[in-house]
């Protein structure tokens, strides 16, 4: 019987077509022979598939294969025989939890608007998308477009939409997106008019209460009464457009225009084999970087009344439906998404969503979102819901990078703009799997504590994040710093997928090629070598700081040579202060991915490489000032100097800085004068003060907590600032931070548009806040481990890999740590060894109204001698 065959066409401009010819079946291969005792006969293969299609012609018919039977079941091996009796691992054994119904705890809409007197929007969108989905399918509202203003391209304070486009990213500071514009329209004279008259129109207003959103589903009606919805699956968008006139039903999509431009070069085709089918490609920019090609296949369920028409040559497609015979007014659109080609834009169309069925693709969408959120289940008895709402959207956003680059097949486009192909493994159950390839890494943002997350709670997805990473070095020259698409840019000056790639790793996504992984951060450690004899760089971008003269060394060799970036030499328009803290930050990673690597995996010299970066990991050093005990930016002779860029420190103050080198925070404290001494100053930080009367005996301004980048307060808004409230744990007075960690989530956090202190960063800022809820943090990225507080909710349940759980208690409703017991023992630390709940367990916290000594005596592990395997 014949395959069927599918005729697919190629684009115009030389971008591959789509697929040609599917092969015939092949005739029947002879039987195969009985396999060895136990194992059947192999198949024979199946017909190979037909090349992809020239531009602008069928593809060729694919080459007849045969196609062999199983051969027969062979007889039957002598029985295994075992060393030992198999022990029995009762939470091994564990099933997945009963399922909570908890999407109709997230907010789409928090961080959508600016807090009053804040700095930054969290940027946040209600778009339709899935857990790190490619396709972000949403309303791009009217906005300023200023650099930092709507990076997800909808901001709250407008009434006004654009358009509804495909992409975007979470939370930015650079505004990227906006692929594909779609407009529905009753406007009559569209459909005979030259130019697109319905996008960017003062018509197209709508009130925030015809508006709605929930994972992976947008709804609004706008006051022509149009309404439209949006779902999606990873790869594609599927929208519903409802008219109140069905004589008018008009569908516009604009190829030539996006979030960041207008006047894109694109081209919208017809697919002569489906009346329904376009397909095109057009072109987008990361306004912190360099511009991507983008490809789509576009099939509606509609008959046409009129002829489709293709205007702005041929970048813009109007569609007047039909819908005379229809029992409703609606009409549906579905749109796949590739960065590979047309052929695959339809190829993850047809794989991800075959149908028409809107409702059922919202459902899945729905329950997919409702399995991910169930990995961290809170009891949601004695919380209110804002609580649990503000809890579960926080998690939510922390889904919403890296995203997917690949397509269904594995194929993408690298950073060096060829083609490639992702590899395969194979799962726990023996069966191959294919990975995925990433993208939208805000390394500078997530580093911190969101990749800690993802490889703790999603290995596998971690781990394949990882690769990416890997895999992008390879094809640039060096890690990237801020990838979208295949695009990467420098906005921040550091290097810093080493620190990510390393708590990837340290907290268990280690399923990828570690080995490469070191030998791409020992070039970006020590620069040139016999091996290596140039700059490392990521397509010209140097891997650590800027491009100088041209040149890839960025500032490497004055940090190679003095311990620090200067002032003056290659230290143009630097920050030389937080550079020079990013770089003593990698270093420690680096060293501390060497050691965490398996046995046999890390050579001698490689240990000595990584004792070496440990200790350069007190870099900082260089620049802390002793007389006035502060951070400050020094010259090439090692005077103290006046910074050229802000106070020397990139988003942030020396002030906030000192509290950014989480690895080495015993030394910091000892620098200051001691614990007193630095308890002081972070009081001074967090504007906290001695009040009596008060349970702590404590009070605090908490409109200081979120004082911006160039404040000497406490800023949440930005991620330097992530540690510093869990730095008391190193200084003696751990229950500091359990009393300011949850005033810093009540006065910066809420329930409202405004309820994100800043940039979410791609679910960086969100991440935060669900550590700090759990009472957890992952403070020093590349260690296995991390530091404690109060959990925010009395009972919390993380389904870790494996069928491992972890479960946190806490027994009342009070702010301070009395004692805790993990796995029953009793704990006296802040500090928690990641070995120790790998694998799940229990962390049960008893608490107090006032402050309590626990934790007092044992100060969490630093520095380069630290044991941060160490029990208490």
């Amino acid at each position: 019987m014949s395959a069927l065959a599918v005729m697919l066409f190629g684009c115009g401009d030389g971008s591959n077509g789509l697929d040609g010819k599917i092969g015939s079946a092949g005739a029947a291969g002879a039987t195969g022979a009985a396999g060895v005792a136990g194992v059947a006969g192999v198949a024979g293969v199946a017909g190979v598939a037909g090349a992809n299609g020239t531009p602008g012609q069928p593809g060729a018919t694919g080459a007849t294969g045969a196609t062999g039977a199983t051969g027969a079941t062979g007889q039957p091996g002598p029985p295994g025989t075992s060393a030992a009796a198999p022990v029995a691992d009762a939470n091994s054994a564990l099933k997945p939890l009963p399922e909570l119904a908890l999407t109709k705890y997230i907010n789409p809409f928090l961080g959508t608007k600016q807090q009053p007197g804040g700095t930054h929007p969290g940027n946040t969108a209600p778009a339709a998308t899935l857990p790190f989905g490619m396709v972000s399918f949403g309303p791009d509202t009217d906005i300023t477009h200023e650099y930092y203003s709507s990076g997800s391209g909808y901001n709250y304070d407008s009434n006004m939409i654009n358009y509804f486009s495909m992409t975007r990213i979470s939370g930015p500071g650079c505004r990227s997106g906006g692929t594909l514009p779609i407009m529905p329209t009753m406007l009559a004279s569209q459909l005979t008019s030259s130019s697109n008259l319905v996008m960017r129109q003062s018509s197209n207003t709508f009130d925030h209460k015809d508006e709605s959103a929930s994972p992976g589903y947008y709804k609004v009606k706008t006051k022509d009464g149009i309404v439209t919805e949006l779902t999606a699956t990873a790869r594609s968008g599927f929208a519903r457009f409802t008219y109140p006139d069905k004589t008018k039903a008009i569908l516009v999509i604009d190829a030539t225009q996006n979030n960041s431009m207008t006047g894109v070069s694109a081209q919208i085709w017809q697919d002569p084999a489906d009346a329904s089918g376009f397909y095109g490609k057009t072109t987008n920019k990361f306004n912190c970087g360099g511009s991507y090609d983008v490809y789509f296949y576009i099939q509606s369920d509609s008959a046409y009344a009129t002829a489709p028409r293709f205007i702005n040559n041929s970048g813009t497609l109007v569609l007047n439906f039909d819908l005379s015979k229809s029992a409703g007014s609606s009409a549906a659109v579905k749109i796949g998404l590739s960065y590979v080609s047309p052929a695959n834009a339809l190829r993850n169309l047809k794989k991800e969503n075959p149908g028409f069925d809107f409702a059922k693709t919202r459902r899945q969408a729905d329950a997919t979102w409702n399995t991910r959120l169930n990995t961290i289940q809170v009891d949601a008895s004695g919380n209110s819901n804002d609580a649990l709402t503000q809890f579960y959207t926080a998690f939510y956003h922390a889904m919403s990078g890296p995203t997917l680059f690949s397509d269904v097949d594995g194929s993408y486009i690298g950073l060096d703009k060829q083609r490639h192909q992702t590899d395969t493994y194979k799962d726990k159950t023996g069966a191959l799997v294919r990975r995925n390839h990433y993208t939208t890494f805000s390394i500078w943002d997530t580093y911190r504590s969101l990749g800690a997350m993802h490889a703790w709670l999603f290995r596998d997805e971690a781990a394949d994040m990882a690769q990416s990473l890997v895999s992008d070095a390879v094809q640039c020259g060096a890690f990237p710093h801020w990838a979208d698409a295949n695009v990467d840019d420098v906005p921040m000056e550091g290097d810093h997928a080493p620190m990510l790639l390393a708590s990837l790793q340290a907290f268990g996504a280690t399923r990828f090629d570690s080995s490469t992984a070191l030998t791409y951060m020992k070039r970006a450690a020590f620069g040139l070598s016999t091996d290596w004899p140039q700059w490392p760089a990521c397509n010209g971008n140097p891997a650590f700081g800027r491009n100088i003269a041209g040149t890839a060394q960025g500032n490497m060799p004055d940090y190679l040579k003095l311990g620090y970036v200067a002032e003056g030499s290659d230290a143009s328009g630097i920050h030389t202060g937080s550079l020079t803290i990013e770089g003593a930050n990698r270093d420690f990673a680096i060293g501390s991915f060497i050691n965490n690597l398996a046995a046999g995996d890390a050579t001698a010299d490689d240990k000595k490489n990584a004792a070496a970066l440990l200790t350069r990991g007190e870099n900082w050093k260089h620049l802390f000032n002793q007389d006035s005990k502060v951070m400050a930016v020094k010259d090439l002779s090692g005077n103290w100097a006046s910074p050229s860029q802000d106070d020397g420190y990139h988003e942030g103050t020396a002030a906030q800085y000192l509290w950014a080198i989480p690895h080495d925070l015993s030394k910091i404290v000892a620098a200051l004068g001691g614990n007193a001494a630095a308890v002081q100053r972070l009081d001074t930080l967090f504007s906290i003060s001695a009040k009596a009367g008060t349970p702590s005996g404590l009070t605090l301004d908490s409109s200081r907590l979120n004082g911006g980048e160039n404040s000497n307060d406490f800023y949440m808004g930005n991620e330097p600032g992530f540690a510093s409230p869990w730095a008391y744990n190193w200084t003696g007075m751990p229950s500091r931070a359990q009393f300011l960690l949850p005033q810093i989530m009540a006065a910066t956090f809420s329930n409202k548009p405004e309820g994100l202190p800043g940039n979410d960063d791609v679910g960086a800022t969100s991440g935060w806040y669900v550590w700090a809820s759990l009472g957890l943090y992952p403070m020093i990225p590349g260690v296995p481990g991390l530091t404690m507080a109060t959990p925010q909710f009395s009972s919390v349940t993380l389904q870790l890999a494996d069928g491992k759980r972890l479960l946190i208690k806490r027994d009342g409703n009070a702010a301070f740590v009395k004692n805790l017991k993990v796995n029953g023992k009793d704990w006296n630390s802040t500090w928690l060894p990641l070995s120790k709940v790998q694998a799940g367990g229990t962390l049960d916290f008893s608490v107090s109204d006032k402050p309590t000594s626990w934790g007092q005596a044992s100060t969490p592990p630093s520095g380069a001698s630290g044991n941060f395997s160490q029990s208490p």
